[in-house]
């Protein structure tokens, strides 16, 4: 116990300047900081949220369908709030946690006491694991390892004969690592591999064996199966799947040949480290797979040669090799080629893999020597990655170190450095990020918003625009774009920008209502289309006709057809909305009509058909049903109805016909 608690005290003061640190600004900014369904905190409706989300609707303030993460991220803010010292405190808590279950899982795999110690420091201070524990968008594959071993650990317990407590409490820690984050989908194959341990010493499995094994195994597969199936369904809806590469298949795999290689460069030599390792958009180099693969196979060659004599050997590599699969580019998620934190659970395959050798071919003086010098040496290198992710400009400068060709890199380490002060230095490195990819309008449009924060308007103007023809549905660049013509005293651009961010608004509004109506949410969607109609009204955006392409039309008739099977004064509602924002005032006032025959949409339904009357050339019935209607928006979308008339009293609205 002393020296467990010696272990302990050592991974706990090296992380614990991490206590210090404040939210990163890459990831944190949309799933901690701006997420604003943390403020229901582990309330009945924050668990709702946490189980919901990205299962029954796409949510992308959270990485995946993943509950148990987004509980302890609510967990956080329920305890410290918007302080990031709650959520570090508990990232520090899991990964002590974690390292003392590793001990406990190499012991009862058989290690001596003072062996199954070495191995867990090691995995707790390894800089490999300082990305995971030291940022808290990390917290996903935290969990997913502590719940991976408590798992293997439970399992290893019903080694010496069946024990129904043990093997249900095995298989609910797999759930809950499955429900940290779907990677953990390939742990049943390490349960496979550690099946061959017997009697405190390690045989390699006969087929026959190994058959047997994966049976039982089946309701893990089954139950990860399930929720990977779930998270690449959500996935594909939030666009996560493929990335910025849509890599085929071969090209991910020649990746990940290489990824393996990388990973086991950072494990022997942890150097380079860094948060983002970008995918890179050509083809492998076929010499650099072709090297990478005789690395491989050269290694697996010597272990399987020398299975006799150290058979734990070949199975902590093949545990290693199986829990990175997910992560090796079967499927294409997000924008890394490797990351750091992908080892945080698999670094245990190595471990057992250097403990079985070293046991067999090293002598206690040279393994003295050699702990000597590697614990203090992985503690130093631990110690100054944590210190650079201490700082957002010091943090980025690493990962340019690593690799200068990485505009995000450029583009945060703009951010950080005018946060400091340096603005010469950050605008030359967002100058350097739009350069680099020069068709990524994120890149411009923060250029462009950090000229306007320099008040260099025109130059801003010019920036805005580029990004909103590279980009024309992005809301945020018609914002800044309108703020620098406005400062700049451009009229005539301004009016015309204002025209067509308004289109883009309704554009937006009605994609909205799609989404909600084939979710069949119906309250929602009638937000969504009552803001639409109200962008539409705009004398600017009605002059641009925005709904008039076919685009627009083809969306439209799409939310004709989810409306269909809808009934009710709200659904009318919601048909009549659809029908005023495709032009078809005579079909708008109908719908607007039956839905006043409800009381409780009588007064909006009342003056919406006025107004469409009014519009389709009813004058005089559309005065009759306005009278008495006084209500704000009532009077502003008679007016407005009143100035399209002015405007497009030349131009008589096209006739929308949906489908029949």
């Amino acid at each position: 116990m002393l020296m467990l608690a010696v272990a302990m005290l050592w991974v706990g003061l090296l992380f614990a300047p991490s206590l210090r640190h404040g939210f990163s600004d890459y990831d944190d900014p949309l799933y901690l900081i701006g997420n604003a369904n943390l403020e229901l905190g582990l309330s009945p409706a924050g668990v709702e949220w946490a189980f919901r989300a990205n299962l029954v609707a796409p949510d992308r303030t959270a990485e995946y369908w993943m509950p148990v993460t987004l509980l302890s991220r609510l967990l956080d803010h329920s305890v410290g709030g918007r302080n990031p010292l709650a959520a570090h405190a508990q990232n520090l808590i899991l990964h002590l946690l974690a390292t003392a279950l590793v001990g406990g899982v190499l012991g009862r795999i058989g290690f001596p006491s003072g062996w199954s110690l070495g191995g867990a420091l090691l995995f707790g201070i390894h800089p490999v694991q300082v990305e995971a524990v030291c940022w808290l968008a990390a917290r996903k594959d935290l969990l997913a390892g502590v719940f991976s071993l408590v798992s293997l650990w439970l399992y290893l317990g019903c080694a010496s004969g069946s024990r129904p407590l043990r093997e249900w409490g095995a298989f609910a820690a797999f759930l809950l690592a499955m429900l940290s984050k779907p990677s953990a989908v390939s742990f049943p194959l390490a349960l496979v591999l550690l099946d061959s341990w017997r009697g405190h010493a390690f045989v390699l499995p006969r087929l026959q064996d190994l058959g047997r094994s994966l049976v039982t195994k089946t309701p893990y597969f089954l139950a990860g199966g399930l929720v990977v199936a779930v998270n690449f369904a959500n996935q594909q809806d939030i666009g996560g799947v493929g990335g910025e590469i849509r890599a085929p298949l071969l090209w991910r795999l020649e990746e990940g040949i290489i990824g393996y290689v990388s990973y086991l460069r950072s494990l022997v030599f942890p150097v380079d480290l860094a948060v983002v390792h970008p995918v890179s958009a050509t083809a492998p180099d076929p010499r650099h797979v072709a090297a990478a693969a005789a690395v491989l196979l050269s290694l697996t060659l010597l272990l399987w040669l020398g299975r006799k004599r150290v058979p734990g050997a070949l199975i902590g590599w093949g545990i290693f090799v199986g829990l990175l699969l997910p992560l090796m580019g079967f499927v294409a998620f997000g924008r890394q080629s490797t990351a750091e934190r992908y080892l945080y659970f698999a670094l245990i395959g190595l471990i057992l893999l250097a403990l079985t050798a070293t046991r067999t071919f090293v002598s206690r003086g040279a393994l003295a020597i050699l702990a000597g010098v590697s614990f203090p040496a992985l503690t130093w290198i631990s110690r100054e990655e944590i210190k650079i992710w201490g700082t957002h400009v010091g943090h980025w400068e690493r990962v340019l170190e690593v690799d200068p060709a990485t505009p995000v890199a450029w583009a945060l380490y703009g951010r950080a450095l005018e946060v400091t002060g340096e603005t010469q230095r950050a605008e030359f490195a967002l100058r350097v990020a739009g350069k680099l990819r020069p068709g990524n309008a994120e890149f411009h449009l923060a250029l462009g918003a950090f000229l306007i924060r320099m008040t260099r308007f025109w130059e801003a103007a010019a920036e805005l625009e580029r990004t909103v023809t590279m980009d024309l549905g992005n809301p945020r660049a018609h914002r800044e774009l309108l703020v620098a013509l406005e400062k700049s005293g451009q009229k005539e651009a301004l009016r015309a920008a204002t025209v067509r961010a308004q289109g883009v608004r309704v554009r937006i509004y009605v994609n909205l209502a799609a989404e909600q109506l084939a979710a069949s949410n119906l309250g929602p969607a009638m937000e969504a289309l009552r803001s639409a109609a109200d962008a539409l009204a705009d004398a600017e955006a009605v002059a641009s006709r925005a709904l008039g392409n076919p685009a627009r039309r083809a969306d439209l008739l799409a939310l004709e057809e989810l409306l269909k099977p809808v009934t009710g004064a709200e659904a009318a509602l919601a048909r009549g909305l659809v029908c005023q924002l495709a032009g078809d005032f005579r079909r708008a006032a109908a719908e607007f009509a039956t839905a006043g025959a409800d009381a409780r949409w009588r007064e909006e339904a009342r003056w919406r058909e006025a107004v469409a009357r009014l519009l389709a050339g009813e004058r005089e019935r559309a005065i009759r049903l306005i009278d008495g209607s006084a209500g704000a928006s009532a009077q502003r979308a008679w007016q407005q109805a009143q100035t399209r008339l002015g405007v497009e009293q030349e131009r008589p609205a096209e006739n929308f016909t949906p489908k029949p």
